[in-house]
């Protein structure tokens, strides 16, 4: 069919992949006279280094960064409505209102098109919305030249690309039409070598770095909400992301949704790239929809894990993502290099391999209100007193979200991020997973339910593990020394299996990370485990949530990632029976308690303590002026504890060992070789007794 001329027989059309083409010859000794109706084919030209044959472009092209006149090219198309002025709304009614009368957004000036008298027209049948119908250009072409199309020397190839295959193949199209092949094959080779580099330089941050794909979704337009389609997903792949579960698949078209749909997707990393807009329109359009209104939509979106995170970025869409063309390249890698925001260390690492690849910060993207996000997630921290009983009653009741009472925002359940079947990797606060997708160095911040903050690599798992309940200090750190020699002496156990089946359990508050009465923190926690190389498993605790519950859920959290079936829990407790028999009643039903210190006396200890050769330093003494009505000189923070500090607790009237709470310690264990510390060489003639 010869839909761009009125005459049959005058011109053949062929289709073949994603080209349509009007096949008319020319002769390269012919003035060739270009017209671009899409940006992206204006790109494409440029990539070509034909420049000096555009003689015609959309109101929309860009040459040289200019969207204004250009001397010797011609704008030929205007829009009917003003995008600049028009809300997203009120875009998306008049577009549905052209596809369904069927007359075109854009119309082309018919004196325009016969002064620049092409001999090339590069258009598109892909998106009613993106450029002139194919009637469009029919109706321009018949008025203009009503005799005949090939009577005027005139090809007509309008683009269909679906995928970034199939826009690679574009450039070759273009090239073969121009009678410049070689210099198609180099730009097509150059957007794959770029494609590739970007691949690979996710690839190795994944596996150097041990990170989990994030999810990613971008945001083709915000009212509606519209997923990015066609080419996209592509890009998603390669730069080194998944879709949402529920937003998969392949060459298909951009989709609207529901923001229900997108709070049940609730993805790692957001990118706002609505068509047709720069970066300055998006951030602008954004902020106000998204941030700053007062709407259900609003909190809907800022309840989102990429929201509260401050890992939604808008970008050029423009330039980077909308067009299917050679800049496609840099979309991808600016995908990548947002995507893995959240880690330094691949940001490092991206930045290094892909270099000018990434588009800048504010030319090519901006970060979304993260200042927003940590106030969300300072608030979300603070009012965490009630918000145990809301998710518990939620659960209950099938429900996947809850409303912070503080916030206003949607709060994901435990049955929510079960039924995504993984950790997100974003410190989600009823995670069920323990946090095992966040990188370790961000999981000791963000933590807010059990994980291991340090995991010893072993082949297997024990069925019987011994949990010591460790809280930095010297008691603590004396009853792992006690329990490994105990076992290795009474049950033959060998040392490097003990060792595998211990778990330092760590519990400390949910909002300031200390550990209780110490005044250390689970950092320090985590120092001694990955010194003495133990795992250690923390355990956030919150107002509102008991702490039995909260110490059976970390147990769970064993036997889920490490196949245990048992446990000994292990205590340091060295005489206060009021503190054991609660233990006993409160803790029996989880394990077997162990009280390896108890009843030892104290210069057994201190002298074991000597053993080891770990300092343990003073690090909480004012309970003891409270307690006893006096206080002690020698006792100090930052005071090591030595033998001297012993006599003078005694002299004061304190436990010499601070029992009863008079002062708290942080066994330095790091500045002593860890198998002294544990007890393990025998030139240390350790437990001998």
């Amino acid at each position: 069919e010869n839909i761009y001329g009125p005459k049959r027989g005058d011109c053949s059309t062929s289709i073949f992949g994603n080209v349509f083409r009007l096949s008319i010859p020319w002769n390269m000794g012919d003035e060739m006279r270009i017209l671009s109706l899409l940006p992206s084919c204006t790109q494409i030209v440029l990539g070509l280094s034909l420049r000096e044959h555009l003689v015609g472009v959309t109101h929309e092209c860009e040459i040289d960064g200019n969207t204004g006149e250009i001397e010797g090219v011609e704008r030929v198309t205007s829009s009917v409505i003003p995008i600049g002025t028009t809300s997203q709304r009120d875009i998306d009614l008049a577009v549905k209102t052209s596809v369904s009368s069927g007359i075109s957004l854009y119309t082309i000036d018919e004196d325009k098109f016969a002064r620049v008298n092409p001999t090339l027209i590069l258009t598109q049948n892909l998106c009613s919305v993106c450029a002139p119908t194919k009637k469009e250009v029919q109706r321009v072409s018949g008025i203009a030249y009503p005799e005949s199309c090939a009577h005027h020397g005139l090809n007509i190839v309008s683009l269909e690309p679906t995928c970034l295959d199939e826009v690679a193949d574009t450039f070759m199209t273009v090239a073969d039409e121009c009678q410049v092949h070689d210099r198609g094959i180099g730009l097509k080779e150059k957007f794959y070598s770029e494609l590739h580099k970007v691949e690979n330089a996710t690839n190795r941050i994944r596996e150097n770095l041990d990170l989990q794909r994030p999810t990613l979704m971008l945001l083709e337009w915000l009212d509606p909400p519209f997923d990015g389609g066609h080419w996209v997903p592509d890009m998603v792949e390669i730069a080194g992301c998944i879709p949402p579960d529920s937003f998969g698949g392949k060459k298909r078209r951009s989709l609207e949704r529901s923001w229900e749909d997108i709070v049940s997707a609730d993805p790692e990393v957001i990118l706002v790239a609505c068509c047709g807009f720069d970066l300055e329109r998006n951030f602008k359009d954004a902020t106000e929809a998204l941030f700053n209104a007062d709407t259900e939509v609003s909190k809907m979106f800022q309840s989102l894990r990429a929201a509260r995170y401050g890992r939604v970025f808008a970008v050029d869409a423009n330039q980077y993502f909308a067009q299917p063309a050679p800049q496609l390249s840099m979309g991808t890698a600016l995908m990548a290099r947002l995507a893995y925001d959240n880690d330094d260390r691949a940001v490092a690492l991206l930045s290094d391999a892909l270099g000018d690849l990434i588009p800048a910060e504010g030319e090519g993207w901006k970060r979304l209100k993260p200042k927003v996000a940590e106030e969300i997630r300072e608030t979300e921290v603070k009012d965490i007193e009630s918000v145990w009983e809301l998710h518990d009653e939620a659960v209950k009741n099938q429900k996947l979200h809850y409303i912070d009472p503080e916030t206003g925002l949607f709060v994901f359940t435990s049955l929510a991020h079960k039924r995504r079947g993984r950790c997100c990797g974003s410190g989600c606060r009823h995670c069920p997973f323990g946090h095992e997708n966040v990188s370790l160095e961000k999981r000791s911040e963000l933590i807010t339910q059990a994980s291991f903050l340090n995991k010893r690599r072993v082949d297997g798992f024990a069925k019987h593990r011994y949990v010591v309940f460790f809280s930095t200090g010297k008691d603590s750190f004396l009853a792992l020394r006690q329990w490994i020699a105990l076992k290795h002496r009474e049950d033959k156990i060998d040392w490097e299996e003990i060792l595998d089946r211990i778990v330092l359990l760590t519990s400390f508050d949910g909002t300031s990370k200390k550990i209780a009465h110490q005044d250390t923190t689970i950092d320090d926690a985590r120092r001694q485990a990955k010194a003495l190389d133990l795992s250690l498993l923390a355990v956030p605790l919150h107002p509102g949530k008991d702490y039995v519950r909260s110490i059976g859920e970390a147990l769970d959290l064993v036997r889920a990632q490490q196949g245990a079936e048992t446990f000994s829990l292990v205590f340091g407790d060295l005489r206060l029976e009021l503190i054991k028999d609660w233990r006993d009643k409160h803790l029996g039903h989880l394990g077997i308690l162990e009280y390896p210190l108890f009843g030892v006396d104290y210069d057994e200890l201190f002298q074991d303590l000597k053993l080891s050769g770990v300092p343990c330093t003073i690090t909480s003494c004012e309970f003891g002026k409270e307690l006893h009505r006096r206080s002690c000189d020698e006792v100090y923070v930052g005071r090591e504890f030595d033998a001297e500090l012993r006599e003078a607790c005694i002299e004061c009237g304190w436990d010499d060992f601070g029992e009863d709470g008079e002062f708290h310690t942080l066994a330095r264990v790091w500045e002593v070789d860890s198998k002294r510390a544990l007890g393990l060489l025998h030139e240390t003639q350790a437990f001998q007794q």
